[in-house]
C-alpha cells in the first residue's frame, strides 16, 4: 500500500498538472503544439523510467491534450485543475480505503499463491496445445511476485519471499521438463504444485526417472514445501533485490545505452507532429491525431505498432459511431455521465486483453 500511495498520488499530480498546462495554452495554438510535444515526451520519459505498466502516459497525454481543445482563460484553465485534483483524491482514497480494512499484505499473499497455481497448470498443460500460453503465464506470474513484493518492500527474511525464491527455483526446474516432454505428465505433479498455492501437503509425487529433469523437480517442489514449512532456501540466497529510489531511475535512463531517452524524444516528437497536423488542417478535434500517435507508438516492437495501427483505425471508427448514435439526439447531461462512467468501466475491464476492443470506449469516453 505504501508503493500504491506513492504511485496514485503522483500520477494524480500529473494528471492536474496537465490539466492546469493545457488550459492556460488552450487560447493559444502554436504553443499547444509545443507544450504537447515537450509533456509527452517528458510524461513518456518518467514513466518508462520507473517501469509503469501500460497505458502508461497515454491519460496524462490525454488528458493534457483534451485541456488544450477546449478554450480557457487562465481562471477557467485553474478551475478545471482543482476539479482534477478533486478527482485525483477521490481516486486516491478509493484506491486506499482496503488499507482500513486490516487487509496488510494481502496482495502479496495472492501474488506468491498465483505464482505457484501459474506453475501447476504449466505441468498440468505441458503436452498439450496450451503449453506455450501455460509457460508465458508462469514466468510472468513469478516475474509479478517478485516485483509486488519488491513494491512492498519485503526483506530477505520475510517468509514470502522465501517462498517467492522458491517459486523461482520452480520454475527453472518446471521449464526444461515442459521443453522434453513427449506427452502429458503425471498429474500428481501439478498437483503438488497446486498444494504449494492452497496450503495443503499434496499427494505423493510420482516416479522422477519417468520424466526427463524429474530429479529437479522433485528437489524443486520439497524445497518449496520446506520454505513454506519456515526453512531457507536452500540453493543460494535468492532474495529480491532493493528497489532503487526515483531519482537513481532517472539517472539510469539518462546512461549513454539506455533506450528510454531516444524512445520519450521519438514519442514527444511524433506527438507534437501529430497535433500539429491536425491543426493545420483545421480538424474540429486536432488533438485526436497526437493522441492517436501516442496510442500507436506504445507498442513494443513493429509487430505490435502494426497491429496497433489497424485496432486504432477499426476502434475509432465503431467508436465514434456508437457515441454519434448516442448523442445524436441530444439526451440529457446526466444520461452522458452514465455513458462515460459505461465506457471506463469498458476500457477498465479490456484493455489488458485486447487494445482493439479497449479503442472503442476509448473514443466513447474521449468524445463524450
Amino acid at each position: 500500500y505504501r508503493y500504491r500511495s506513492r504511485t496514485v498520488a503522483a500520477v494524480g499530480a500529473g494528471l492536474v498538472l496537465a490539466v492546469l498546462l493545457g488550459g492556460l495554452v488552450s487560447l493559444h495554438p502554436w504553443w499547444a503544439v509545443v507544450l504537447s510535444g515537450l509533456v509527452a515526451g517528458l510524461a513518456s520519459f518518467v514513466c518508462q523510467a520507473v517501469e509503469l505498466p501500460p497505458p502508461r502516459e497515454l491519460m496524462l497525454v490525454l488528458a493534457l491534450l483534451v485541456a488544450t481543445d477546449v478554450p480557457a482563460t487562465p481562471a477557467e484553465a485553474a478551475t478545471r485543475a482543482a476539479f482534477a485534483a478533486a478527482g485525483a483524491v477521490l481516486a486516491w482514497v478509493v484506491t486506499m480505503a482496503p488499507a482500513l480494512w486490516g487487509r496488510r499484505g494481502a496482495v502479496e499473499r495472492q501474488a506468491v499463491a498465483a505464482a505457484f497455481t501459474a506453475l501447476a497448470w504449466l505441468l498440468e498443460a505441458t503436452g498439450s496445445d496450451a503449453a506455450k500460453g501455460a509457460r508465458h503465464g508462469a514466468v510472468m506470474a513469478v516475474r509479478q511476485a517478485r516485483t509486488v513484493l519488491r513494491q512492498a518492500g519485503a526483506g530477505p527474511d520475510d517468509p514470502l519471499v522465501r517462498r517467492a525464491a522458491a517459486a523461482e527455483v520452480l520454475l527453472e526446474a518446471a521449464l526444461p521438463v515442459e521443453v522434453e516432454a513427449a506427452g502429458p505428465l503425471d498429474t500428481r505433479w501439478a498437483a503438488a504444485v497446486r498444494a504449494l498455492a492452497d496450503g495443503g501437503s499434496g499427494d505423493p509425487l510420482p516416479d522422477p526417472s519417468a520424466v526427463i529433469g524429474g530429479d529437479a523437480l522433485v528437489r524443486a517442489i520439497e524445497e518449496a514445501h520446506a520454505v513454506r514449512a519456515g526453512a531457507a532456501v536452500p540453493i543460494g540466497a535468492r532474495s529480491l533485490p532493493g528497489r532503487p529510489g526515483f531519482a537513481s531511475r532517472l539517472a539510469a535512463a539518462l546512461r549513454r545505452h539506455s533506450v528510454v531517452l531516444p524512445s520519450a524524444a521519438r514519442f514527444g516528437i511524433a506527438v507534437g507532429l501529430g497535433v500539429g497536423i491536425g491543426r493545420a488542417l483545421g480538424l474540429g478535434h486536432a488533438y485526436w491525431v497526437g493522441l492517436t500517435v501516442a496510442a500507436v507508438l506504445q507498442g513494443s516492437n513493429l509487430a505490435v505498432t502494426r497491429r496497433r495501427v489497424v485496432h486504432r483505425a477499426a476502434g475509432t471508427v465503431v467508436g465514434v459511431a456508437l457515441t454519434f448514435a448516442f448523442l445524436g439526439w441530444g439526451p440529457p447531461v446526466w444520461a452522458a455521465v452514465l455513458l462515460a462512467v459505461v465506457a471506463q468501466f469498458a476500457i477498465e475491464l479490456v484493455i489488458a486483453v485486447h487494445y482493439g476492443l479497449a479503442v472503442v470506449p476509448i473514443t466513447v469516453l474521449s468524445l463524450t
